[in-house]
């Protein structure tokens, strides 16, 4: 009898994020059901994709002449290299692998002890970023997220947000009451961005959604769908990395910020805060347990923080006004039809 897989379950399998396996079952790679909104895999179909996969690695392999080689790492960067086919080309000094990023994204041509137009240090359009300082750091395995890096997640997390919310059918208003369908509303989209043309770092973009409906006699009702990113421009700018989760006194100072506009909306708002570089477990408590520490109370505001890369997500599991929202604030935790 076949075994009937969650995307969940899949993305464990295979090593891979859940919305990876939403993007193959979309373009058919990964054959799969849907039951209402919830997709099945069959675990052969998924053994199938596997090996299949394998053979057009194998195959590229060998029309490119080369073997898959483990165990390196760029020497511009210090990220793995878990293949051949990962590597861009060679430092002229010494020869050794550099990645595809780094050769052809940051033109890099020399390994960072190797590179004397900087004397070890790769310029950013910032500043000067410390290429050996960064090997270091992910060779110690502390996070380490570079302007480059920030600037992609910030795309990424912009634009799944707005997928996200695109899939939304029904939407509850916790204080008129009221259910609000999606095809029916009025729904009027911002997008936010303080980074200026050309800029390599992130911009903080907020993505604004306001659904409303009613009014000429009929009960209205509305909410506000946000996402947000939030980063330190300044020292992505001038360091060209950053390595710290935001704090409690950032997301403290950000947090009056939404409150404030929350009460001018006149509406719930729902508002999802995604970090490159994560949060701190004191600012994680800020929204676990709220207590008296910011304005949670008020019935405008609920409020979750996400890291962009998926490590660590903090939300009031006990606020029952953010659970019909779950499959747009936190998809990963039992609602597998985003």
């Amino acid at each position: 009898m076949s075994e009937y897989l969650t995307v969940e379950q899949v993305a464990e399998r295979l090593g891979v994020e859940y919305k990876t396996v939403y993007k193959l079952i979309r373009s058919g790679e990964i054959p799969a059901g849907k039951i209402g909104r919830v997709y099945r895999i069959r675990s052969e179909d998924l053994d199938a994709f596997f090996e299949a996969s394998k053979r057009a690695v194998a195959d590229q392999a060998g029309r490119s002449g080369l073997a898959p080689l483990q165990g390196l790492r760029c020497g511009a960067c210090g990220e793995a290299i878990l293949s051949k086919l990962s590597v861009g080309g060679e430092c002229s000094a010494c020869g050794g692998e550099i990645c595809q990023a780094c050769w052809s994204i940051r033109k890099a041509r020399q390994c960072v002890s190797h590179d004397a137009t900087s004397g070890g240090s790769k310029a950013s359009a910032g500043g000067m970023s410390d290429g050996g300082e960064i090997v270091r750091l992910r060779r110690s395995g502390a996070l380490v997220i570079t302007s480059a890096e920030a600037l992609e997640a910030e795309g990424q997390f912009i634009r799944a947000f707005g997928e996200r919310v695109g899939l939304l059918d029904e939407l509850a208003d916790p204080i008129s009451g009221e259910i609000i369908v999606a095809r029916d509303a009025r729904v009027r989209h911002q997008l936010e961005i303080t980074r200026q043309r050309g800029s390599d770092v992130p911009g903080n973009r907020v993505s604004h959604f306001a659904v409303r409906t009613g009014g000429w006699g009929k009960r209205k009702a509305g909410v506000v769908l946000e996402g947000r990113f939030f980063a330190r421009p300044a020292i992505l700018k001038s360091r060209g990395y950053d390595t710290d989760p935001i704090d409690e006194a950032e997301l403290a100072a950000l947090l009056k910020i939404l409150v404030n506009r929350a009460e001018r909306s006149g509406c719930f708002n729902v508002v999802l805060v995604a970090s490159p570089t994560g949060w701190s477990q004191a600012a994680g408590q800020m929204i676990i347990e709220p207590g008296d520490r910011w304005v949670a109370a008020d019935q405008n505001l609920g409020v979750v923080l996400w890291g962009s890369r998926g490590e660590n997500v903090f939300m009031n599991e006990s606020d029952e006004r953010l659970r019909p929202f779950r499959p747009l604030i936190a998809p990963d935790r039992g609602h597998e039809s985003l």
